[in-house]
């Protein structure tokens, strides 16, 4: 498969809104099937064996027409690395006219069977290193 044919969803870290210019961004995953997601960074948990990723979507969650869904999640795990992955299948319809659409943060928790340890993570789509956070809270 040629992944540089395959468009993403941006992960825009720890900000709760992000405004994009549709339909470059927006329609941007709007391709028929589910894509995986780059993930440039993950908030690890106090006991190191949960991550959260955070993925921007097109709609808010209460929206009776939620068009974009968590297909798979991936975990493989090593001894010297955690390679992680969300796929998300994108149903919303492509606006017709460019706007200024608003989206909305998704947290996405991927369970880790052995704490992170010294590993390091990499994200499924292009294998690059995933930026790990310390939860600020210890959840």
């Amino acid at each position: 498969m040629d992944l540089g044919a395959q468009r993403r969803v941006t992960c825009f870290g720890r900000t709760t809104f992000a405004l994009l210019l549709a339909p470059t961004a927006l329609a941007a995953t709007a391709c028929g099937g589910p894509e995986w997601q780059d993930m440039p960074s993950a908030m690890l948990s106090k006991d190191e064996r949960t991550l959260t990723v955070e993925l921007t979507f097109k709609r808010p969650e209460n929206d009776k027409k939620q068009c974009q869904q968590v297909t798979e999640r991936k975990v493989e795990e090593s001894a010297s690395q955690v390679v992680i992955g969300v796929q998300v299948q994108d149903d919303c319809p492509r606006p017709s006219k460019p706007t200024i659409a608003i989206g909305y943060v998704r947290r996405v928790t991927l369970h880790l069977k052995q704490p992170i340890g010294g590993r390091i993570v990499l994200e499924n789509v292009h294998h690059r290193r995933v930026r790990i956070y310390r939860s600020p809270d210890g959840s």
